[in-house]
């Protein structure tokens, strides 16, 4: 027979509109699973085995309605067999005996003779009783179940059911509390391993998440809320979380922890009042800030500060106002200073932090129409270089020029010479007859003659 196994998976929380990582926001679907009889009858047998002085016994336990159908009736012969039935103690009439599951019923034999001596029945005789069949059946809660479960004869739990505590829980949808039908049973440990025609347990069938409208947000420290409704109205609920047989975390609405609230997200803002509002998780009204990590960022979206009448009027990033994953908030600063930076002239800079306009000291101190001394300082400085970069590159083009004269002379030279050799060389004659005398011969092939 297989073991039951009910899990209380509880894991200890406090019911908080704190939601934790990895959780869904869902509300639990039950389930029922209920013992009945099917409208079908056993027939089964026990033997008698143990004794009680001179009576030979056997105890019967039914898990439903049972009812004897035989006594045996084997004595020998010249004897009688005498019976006895006891129902939780009580002698019974063994005439249309009935009893149930949880009764303690014992059958009592022995066969007597003529001469009244007393005599053991033997253990092969066995007393029949027909038992109706009973199985356990499934369903949704708050219907009828209809199905018997294959293998629970006898109202035996052959299945994992899933089991939380929680009393109630908060429909979202319609906003109305939903309580937990009532079992047969308050605490899993009464359960029997048998159970009797008319137990039930309520169980968690399914998990319905997703819940349309509902969304996580969060507030300045990261820690995340369940909002959900519409804007100009939203509401936070309350939360119980609960890790179920697979080890899902399940976020319960228990109840709405802030109605009419005016926003949840900064969406909710930024479509109603533009890009410069945001929603305040402190208050969670629309306000005109934005979390930053830098000055950039509140410049980018406020623009830079404008100062005009002596004040100064900006969005400065303060760091020390965190903001979840941003490291400070845009907040908006009002100053009032001596002067403005439009009110500098060429010879100042405006300094911030004394507000006013400091002239460039080192820079220039005469008018504008004449040099500094360190302005001529400099300026001669850029002369002397500027004359001394001119004179250098001139020499180097008076010396490249002269180098490339003397090289195309003596290359010219070089030629003509070899020129007038190759002319020397073919134009020799002879000195006797005059006739062309081939090159470096020395004797003219015509009249012989040495030249």
């Amino acid at each position: 027979m297989k073991k039951l196994i009910f899990i209380l998976l509880i894991s200890v929380f406090l019911i908080s509109f704190v939601y934790a990582e990895d959780c869904q926001l869902a509300t639990p679907r039950y389930g029922v699973v209920q013992c009945d009889d099917t409208g079908q009858k056993e027939t089964l047998s026990s033997n008698f085995g143990n004794f009680d002085g001179e009576w030979s016994t056997v105890g019967i336990n039914c898990l439903s309605n049972c009812k004897i159908d035989f006594f045996p009736d084997s004595c020998p012969k010249m004897d009688w067999i005498e019976l006895k039935a006891f129902k939780n103690g009580d002698e019974r009439d063994l005439e249309n005996l009935e009893w149930a599951r949880g009764d303690e019923l014992i059958i009592k034999g022995r066969c007597k003779t003529l001469l009244f001596q007393i005599k053991e029945i033997s253990s092969d005789e066995k007393v029949e009783y027909i038992e109706d069949e009973i199985k356990l059946k499934e369903e949704w809660a708050g219907s009828m179940p209809e199905n018997f479960i294959d293998g629970t004869e006898g109202c035996v739990v052959n299945k994992q059911y899933e089991f939380i505590n929680l009393n109630s829980y908060l429909d979202p949808i319609t906003d109305s509390t939903e309580n937990f039908p009532d079992p047969t049973y308050s605490n899993l440990n009464d359960y029997p391993f048998n159970w009797k025609i008319g137990d039930k347990f309520i169980f968690v069938k399914d998990w319905q998440t997703g819940i349309a409208d509902i969304s996580l947000t969060y507030d300045k420290e990261n820690k995340g809320y369940w909002c959900g409704g519409q804007y100009g109205s939203r509401k936070i609920y309350d939360v119980k979380e609960i890790t179920s047989s697979t080890g899902s975390c399940y976020a319960i609405p228990q109840s709405i922890f802030l109605p009419n609230i005016e926003c949840c997200f900064p969406s909710d803002c930024v479509n109603s009042f533009g890009a410069e509002y945001t929603c305040n998780p402190d208050n969670w009204k629309c306000e005109k800030t934005k979390p930053c990590n830098s000055q950039l960022d509140c410049d980018s979206v406020f623009g830079e500060g404008i100062c005009q009448d002596n004040q100064i009027n900006q969005w400065v990033c303060d760091l020390n106002k965190k903001w979840g994953d941003y490291a400070g908030t845009c907040i908006h600063s009002s100053k009032q200073v001596s002067e403005c930076p439009s009110d500098c002239n060429k010879k100042e800079y405006y300094n911030e932090e004394q507000g006013k306009c400091l002239p460039r000291i080192g820079l220039e101190i005469e008018s504008e129409n004449s040099s500094s001394i360190t302005g001529g300082a400099i300026g001669a400085s850029k002369g002397s270089s500027t004359g001394t970069t001119i004179l250098v590159i001139f020499l180097i083009l008076i010396g490249g020029s002269i180098a490339y004269f003397v090289y195309v002379k003596n290359k010219k030279g070089k030629l003509k010479d070899k020129v007038k050799k190759e002319i020397d060389e073919k134009g020799k004659h002879c000195k006797k007859c005059g006739s062309l005398l081939r090159p470096n011969s020395v004797f003219c092939t015509k009249c012989g003659k040495r030249n």
